[in-house]
C-alpha cells in the first residue's frame, strides 16, 4: 500500500491500518498483499503485483502463505489471454482478522 493510497482513506481506516501494522499474526509484506485483495476485491496475483509495483515472484509466495492461514481463498479460476488465473478473495476469517483493527 502507497502513502497516496494512506492519504486517500478515512482516518478511521488510516487508524485500523496503523494498529494492523503493529500487530504481528502476519507478515508486513503478507499484511500488504492481504490489503491489496481486500482493496480491490477479487484480484488475480497478477493484479496484486500491479497494485504493489512489485515482480510477481514477491508476490505469489505471499499469497500462498495468506491462503495457508485461511485469510485469501482461490474460488474462481478465469482465463486471460489464454492463460488460467486464479481469483483471490479474502475469506470471512480474513474479514474477522480485519474486524479487530475497527
Amino acid at each position: 500500500m502507497s502513502a497516496n493510497t494512506v492519504h486517500s482513506m478515512h482516518p478511521n481506516s488510516i487508524m485500523a491500518y496503523r494498529k494492523m501494522l503493529q500487530d504481528d499474526t502476519i507478515g508486513n509484506k503478507q499484511k500488504q498483499v492481504f490489503l491489496s485483495i481486500y482493496q480491490g476485491r477479487r484480484m488475480t496475483r497478477q493484479d496484486v503485483a500491479k497494485d504493489l509495483k512489485w515482480e510477481i515472484n514477491r508476490v505469489t509466495g505471499r499469497v500462498t502463505e495468506l491462503i495457508n492461514k485461511g485469510l485469501v481463498h482461490e474460488p474462481n479460476v478465469i482465463k486471460i489471454e489464454g492463460s488460467s488465473r486464479g481469483v483471490l478473495e479474502v475469506t470471512q476469517t480474513g474479514v474477522s482478522y480485519l474486524e479487530r483493527f475497527f
